[in-house]
């Protein structure tokens, strides 16, 4: 796995999915220096992201054989978004688009709950991967988007791990149109709840590595391209 971060990066902002990753077995153990926090509801509705600033992105090299892809049109799941809902009401997705994608289509959407802030899926690989990297019974209970309903919540006033809060991660599925590499700045999610329709932006950037030289430069173009599109014109 690649991962970058802007050059204002600072570890007080900590990158909320891969801590969660880390600290997810911790659920409530005092990670208040390592949160983010002051997450309230924006206008847009009740469903919130960890992602509240745009600049961290990763990649998935190919072929990575660690994550059992050979091929480069293998579908690849990206689970780096993470949602919280704060309304006292269930949600139900309706769509997933993809933010500016390149040489990228999208294949379908997952969304999986993390009960209690715990047991986070793999930050990126195959459906199976991700499968296997959960318990599965938990893994049983991921749906499919459309459709996808997201349990009433709470409101939260940060995203650290607690015991009486379920993390929500949505996760797109793409593949490459053609060998070369891909990209893109993140994923829209469209969603109903109480009979209103609302948006909600993950603003990440996600690559899949070209197939085209070698394997140490996989990652090296399409990394470059979202580092260019994060800074504008």
């Amino acid at each position: 796995m690649y991962e970058t971060f802007p050059k204002t990066y600072s570890p007080a902002m900590g990158h909320l999915a891969s801590l969660l990753r880390a600290a997810a077995a911790l659920a409530a153990a005092g990670l208040a220096a390592t949160a983010v926090s002051g997450c309230a509801a924006s206008a847009s509705g009740p469903l919130v992201t960890d992602l509240i600033q745009r600049g961290m992105s990763t990649c998935l090299p190919i072929p990575d054989p660690g994550a059992h892809v050979y091929g480069w049109a293998t579908p690849i799941a990206f689970t780096t978004q993470m949602f919280v809902n704060e309304a006292p009401v269930r949600v139900t997705v309706q769509s997933v688009s993809l933010i500016d994608p390149h040489n990228m289509v999208l294949r379908g959407a997952i969304v999986y709950e993390m009960p209690h802030s715990q047991h986070p899926l793999i930050m990126n690989g195959t459906v199976a991967n991700l499968a296997a990297s959960v318990p599965a019974a938990l893994w049983a209970r991921h749906q499919s988007v459309p459709g996808a309903v997201i349990a009433p919540g709470h409101r939260v006033r940060s995203f650290r791990p607690s015991y009486s809060m379920s993390i929500w991660e949505i996760a797109p599925v793409v593949a490459k149109r053609n060998p070369g590499g891909a990209w893109a700045l993140g994923e829209i999610v469209t969603y109903e709840a109480r009979g209103h329709a609302y948006t909600v932006e993950a603003q990440i950037g996600w690559a899949i590595g070209s197939s085209r030289g070698p394997l140490s430069q996989s990652c090296k173009a399409p990394m470059n391209a979202i580092t260019a599109a994060w800074r504008g014109p």
